[in-house]
């Protein structure tokens, strides 16, 4: 095994997870797992998290810091690169910047872009995005954001309880789908989703 196939990335696991940070979806568009990126060690000291990565990883973290294209799930006012990033649309923004990204990770952006979910006017048409309101078209985003959201977790939440019936310890669970063994807890707690 080569020290690159040492750091591929599980794409068993990832295609799990509906938000990373940032900085795990360049690793993951660069195909390094994120928990073998180099981090630089005296990065606390800048006040920021720096790596220890190629140009390209790093001129890559610098185009989605300045980027607001990309919607955050949840925003780090202490480092951008801690901001989270729904996976799917992450890997449909790299398509469309023209990054060249694994064929694990294309994979999910066409998921994204098959299950984008189409809103219509009240006579069936496609809403006029010119004519259309700013607060009219931020309602339609986060309502289709959270429903996008609902239907990842609730994907998420069959796989654990699957696992966990096959088995599983909650341990190999959370090494496999990427959340704590607390997270974990709570999902089992709830009942199986639909």
């Amino acid at each position: 095994m080569t020290a690159v196939d040492d750091r591929r990335p599980n794409w068993a696991k990832w295609r799990f997870v509906p938000d990373v940070e940032i900085w795990e979806g360049v690793a993951l568009s660069l195909n390094i797992e994120p928990d073998k990126v180099n981090h630089h060690p005296h990065g606390w000291m800048a006040d920021a998290h720096l790596f220890l990565e190629s140009e390209e990883f790093n001129d890559r973290i610098f185009v989605l810091k300045r980027n607001r294209e990309l919607r955050r799930t949840a925003v780090s006012l202490d480092d951008p690169v801690h901001s989270e990033v729904s996976l799917s649309e992450f890997a449909a923004y790299a398509l469309s910047v023209g990054w060249k990204i694994p064929d694990e990770l294309k994979g999910m952006a066409v998921a994204h872009v098959l299950t984008e979910p189409r809103t219509t006017d009240l006579r069936g048409s496609p809403p006029d995005p010119i004519n259309e309101s700013a607060a009219t078209k931020t309602r339609r985003a986060t309502a289709v954001s959270a429903e996008r959201r609902r239907a990842r977790n609730a994907q998420r939440d069959r796989r654990i309880h699957d696992l966990y019936a096959a088995g599983k310890s909650r341990k190999e669970i959370s090494r496999e789908v990427g959340l704590s063994d607390s997270q974990i807890g709570r999902v089992l707690s709830r009942s199986r989703p639909s």
